[in-house]
């Protein structure tokens, strides 16, 4: 069984998927980070993102669900494709001077997105948007607006892709985050998915 947190960054999600990885619930695994590919391959990501760069994301986090859907385990991942998908998206309806030709390969590659997620066995969970206290690592985008804006577009998508596991978890607890997580895995235990990855 694999889970992916999601949501905007600098949310608390690798801080709780720390947590939960304490608790002894989640098997352990080594697969290539999408931080490890955004830096190897020197992608544009956050608000200075392109299409390729995304596209990367997206294949680097299909991938490795793809290669947990093989193992045996229960399994928590740092962001899903659906996190590349949103990301596209907003991308997609922020873009400025637009000619015809890019806006249909955008398009293109956004409905792409959504019938690969469509195949994936995953469970995504969201965390929306937490007045958390925001740190600079130069890594992640510290805008509280675009924080926002990317929270919609979560919002949005979700909204959107129907037939998609996704549970979002309300409440910005750090303790109330890991038993709700608790409560998502033990709803999904025997979940099973109709797809061949």
């Amino acid at each position: 069984m694999i889970f992916a947190i999601s949501g905007t960054q600098n949310n608390g999600k690798t801080t709780l998927i720390k947590d939960l990885m304490e608790t002894g619930l989640f098997d352990r695994y080594d697969l290539p980070d999408y931080r490890d590919v955004i830096k190897s391959k020197g992608l544009n990501f956050n608000q200075k993102a392109d299409l390729a760069s995304q596209q990367t994301i997206f294949d680097c986090l299909e991938d490795n669900v793809k290669e947990l859907a093989k193992r045996k385990g229960v399994f928590l991942m740092d962001r899903s494709p659906l996190d590349a998908y949103v990301y596209t998206r907003y991308m997609f309806h922020s873009m400025k001077n637009i000619t015809l030709d890019t806006g249909l390969e955008h398009w293109a590659a956004i409905k792409e997105m959504e019938q690969r997620i469509r195949k994936l066995p995953i469970v995504t969970i969201f965390l929306p948007l937490c007045n958390i206290p925001i740190v600079d690592d130069g890594f992640r985008d510290t805008d509280p607006e675009y924080r926002k804006q990317i929270d919609y577009a979560f919002r949005t998508c979700l909204l959107l892709l129907k037939g998609i596991k996704v549970e979002t978890i309300e409440t910005c607890d750090r303790v109330g985050r890991v038993e709700a997580v608790k409560a998502v895995v033990e709803k999904h235990k025997d979940t099973r998915f109709l797809t061949n990855v």
